[in-house]
């Protein structure tokens, strides 16, 4: 048996994120939104001090970028001194957006409690406390951005004595929506004659346990979500290793500022706008913090589905109007709601194979807008229109589907707005 030990586990901090396009739709959030990766760094050290733990780990993607601004690794190096103040070693390996040596110019010089493993060969840090040995970090940096070669191969395969912690920034089992550096399988880390105790992963921007015990297989996730891709709770590990070494792994939230989804399946009962709107409010009241409880800024996304008397009107707005008209219905929801996008993926209340089997105007549309989804009709209809107009580029399949949707929805709407819905 061995010593028992504390530690925090974190990845992606994705310092100096620039929100580009977010910033230009809410832009009474560009400074939150600036500052959101750096706010959860310090409170990711914040934790780190109130827990005191052993030490902390991340696993890359420290910084946003291969040339990371002043800024951000003044702001890093920052959180770095703090923890040092209370001898909380931190030890740390470059990912595929910071690779080593590339990222880490010495014109920054970092606190000596910082350990960064550099690439090609792991390297191997001893954890002491009280002159007694408790765990052994060992990691690799990646040496480039776009690193295909399986790394964890270059780890040890023998079991040490001291429980070992080991740093790897990779794709592990091909995750869902996670490009493929430094793929591996888990088989290929869980079966390594206990070589390792616990795989502090990074790469994967979602809380995952991949393997629970003997070895433990972690990805903490982002601490700071970067788009309504990577909605919800975002945070780090906090891990404690008991004398048999079992480790208890805890999420801990850190995330300054968080993004929702909020999807409307059935909005069949609403006839007006201000039922619409009151949805609206009600679903975003659930973003709301009660009383007590931490008030993050929330940036949400509202995605309208489904059959609505409303559609016909809703498309004629288009969702430019929409987004105005929904940012004003969520300014009284208690200041911590904001408006990310709006998507429109609804239908009129009319049955449309009815309609094409009738003999009327309905039947002619539905007709046409069939020949229009046969490949090429609709690209060579709109290539004519563009024809003599400079800078009008190609649309991609996705946008000729939308401009193909939107059209035959437009004309059934508008058809069948006397007809009561029906066919």
């Amino acid at each position: 048996m061995g010593e028992a030990f504390r530690f925090l586990h974190t990845a992606d901090l994705h310092l100096g994120s620039t929100f580009l396009g977010l910033r230009s739709r809410v832009p009474e959030l560009a400074r939150d939104l600036a500052e959101a990766p750096f706010a959860a760094w310090e409170r990711i050290v914040d934790e780190a001090l109130r827990e005191a733990v052993d030490f902390v780990v991340i696993s890359g993607d420290i910084f946003d970028a291969e040339a990371p601004s002043l800024g951000a690794r003044l702001r890093f190096q920052a959180g770095l001194k703090r923890l040092a103040e209370r001898q909380i070693p931190v030890f740390a390996i470059g990912g595929n957006h910071d690779p080593f040596p590339a990222a880490w110019s010495e014109t920054v010089r970092y606190p000596e409690n910082f350990h960064l493993f550099a690439a090609d060969v792991p390297g191997e840090e001893i954890v002491q406390r009280n002159g007694q040995e408790v765990a052994r970090v060992i990691g690799l940096s990646h040496g480039r951005l776009q690193e295909t070669e399986n790394l964890a191969g270059r780890f040890p395969k023998e079991h040490g004595a001291r429980r070992t912690i080991a740093l790897l920034h990779a794709d592990i089992g091909a995750q869902p929506g996670s490009k493929p550096y430094a793929p591996a399988p888990l088989e290929e880390l869980i079966s390594r004659n206990g070589a390792v105790d616990y795989w502090a992963l990074g790469h994967v921007h979602g809380f995952r346990i991949l393997h629970e015990s003997d070895p433990a297989v972690v990805y903490p996730g982002c601490p700071q979500g970067r788009s309504v891709h990577e909605p919800g709770k975002r945070g780090f590990a906090l891990v404690a290793v008991d004398r048999t070494g079992r480790a208890k792994i805890e999420f801990k939230e850190a995330a300054a500022l968080r993004f929702e989804i909020l999807n409307f399946d059935a909005l069949d009962g609403c006839t007006t706008f201000d039922q619409l709107t009151a949805q609206l409010r009600e679903g975003a009241g659930r973003f709301i913090p009660a009383e007590g409880e931490r008030g993050d800024k929330v940036l949400l996304r509202v995605i309208l589905r489904g059959a609505t008397p409303l559609n016909g009107e809703l498309r004629k707005l288009g969702v430019e109007e929409l987004f105005e008209l929904f940012r004003m219905a969520l300014a009284g929801c208690g200041g911590n709601v904001f408006l990310e996008s709006v998507e429109l993926e609804t239908c009129g209340m009319y049955d449309a194979a009815a309609l094409a089997r009738s003999d009327d105007l309905a039947a002619e549309i539905a007709a046409a807008a069939a020949e229009l989804r046969t490949e090429g009709t609709l690209r060579e209809l709109l290539r004519k229109l563009r024809a003599g107009r400079y800078g009008i580029g190609d649309f991609s399949d996705e946008e000729l589907d939308e401009i193909r949707s939107a059209a035959e929805m437009r004309l059934l709407d508008e058809l069948t707005s006397g007809r009561g819905g029906g066919a």
